[in-house]
């Protein structure tokens, strides 16, 4: 029997297009939100409001999102074709995927990203312990 897989994990990075210096641009949640938000309805419109993602964890330029494995081929192109006018940042943002998987112990995290990381992995492993029974 073939397993079915829940989710997909994407590694964002947002690029600012600006001459001004990169850590006058700092990114919180809430912009990536906003961000990822517009891209989806921009490029997918009504489909694309209705993507649930879920952000794990996000610090400044760079953010790691759970996406319903169905929904990863709107994301993904939503986050890749997408370029946001200067009103959100002051200037002109676009987002490079840095990573994709299905699997979550795939994804290559920095030593500063172990704390959420851990959490997630374990919060996972229980509701697939949960699912199988």
């Amino acid at each position: 029997m073939k397993k079915f897989k829940d989710w997909q994990y994407f590694q964002l990075e947002m690029i600012i297009e600006s001459e001004e210096p990169d850590d006058i641009h700092r990114i919180d949640l809430m912009t990536w939100k906003r961000w990822l938000n517009h891209a989806l309805k921009r490029t997918h419109g009504l489909f694309g409001e209705a993507i649930e993602y879920t952000i794990l964890n996000q610090e400044d330029k760079i953010a790691y999102i759970q996406v319903g494995f169905q929904d990863k081929d709107v994301f993904s192109t939503a986050t890749s074709t997408y370029i946001s006018n200067s009103e959100l940042l002051g200037a002109p943002a676009v987002v490079r995927i840095e990573q994709e998987t299905p699997d979550l112990k795939k994804l290559e995290v920095t030593e500063d990203d172990l704390i959420w990381y851990k959490r997630v992995t374990e919060e996972e492993g229980e509701n697939a312990t949960i699912s199988k029974t």
